[in-house]
């Protein structure tokens, strides 16, 4: 085996090491409640805390399924800020109509005039931004950075130029892609929370794809969906 060969096969084994450890750092339980979950099995005779497999797909799952859970739990909360920031901007609502109290009050305006289920209007868009983010957070970010720099990372010095700008060309490039894609779920966001459509009354936007398509048909794709970016 030469020289290259056994230092890529090096770097293929400390990129895994290092993959796996970082998958365990943000998975994986902190030493302290490992510690206490360990103390608790002992007392109960259930044996040591085996532990967790590597498996990507039900990282992703878990994941993904605890950011939707928390974001439907504070969606409330979510579109109460939406109403706040932009309630003297409002032009199609009348000005005894806006939310000009409180949280509470507002709170218990919108569920009076627009039902419970308008707290989480706008919800479902968010919920797709954030899976978006999640995708591309376990597909493309890594390659970006492979791609700046392929090499192992004790090959670049600290402190360099050349570490400098290959960390700084990925970051710009993966927070400019991800932003790009999760841009039009952003503004659809915003356009659907913001909407004070009574419940007697025929809503603007019914969907979120709705949204999406009629803002794409009447405004453009480029200056409609990607309006303020």
């Amino acid at each position: 085996m030469s020289s290259k060969e056994e230092e890529a096969q090096k770097y293929a084994v400390a990129q895994a090491s290092k993959d796996l450890g970082s998958s365990q750092m943000i998975f994986n339980v902190s030493s302290y409640a490992r510690k206490k979950v360990a103390e608790k099995r002992k007392k109960k005779g259930l044996g040591e805390l085996k532990p967790r497999e590597n498996n990507p797909y039900k990282q992703i799952y878990v994941f993904g399924a605890t950011t939707t859970v928390s974001r439907m739990l504070f969606a409330p909360l979510d579109r109460l800020r939406f109403l706040s920031q932009t309630r003297h901007m409002s032009v199609q609502t009348e000005t005894m109509q806006r939310p000009t109290g409180s949280t509470i009050s507002n709170l218990t305006r919108i569920i009076s005039e627009q039902g419970v289920t308008a707290l989480w209007r706008g919800n479902m868009a968010n919920m797709y931004r954030n899976s978006s983010l999640i995708l591309l957070r376990f597909t493309l970010f890594d390659r970006i950075k492979h791609y700046y720099a392929p090499l192992h990372p004790s090959q670049y010095a600290d402190g360099t130029l050349d570490k400098w700008w290959r960390q700084l060309g990925a970051a710009v490039s993966i927070v400019g892609l991800s932003t790009a894609i999760v841009y039009p779920l952003d503004l659809i966001h915003t356009r659907i929370s913001t909407e004070l459509t009574p419940k007697t009354e025929r809503r603007q936007y019914h969907t979120t794809f709705d949204c999406f398509n009629r803002t794409h048909v009447d405004e453009g794709f480029k200056t409609g969906l990607f309006k303020g970016w």
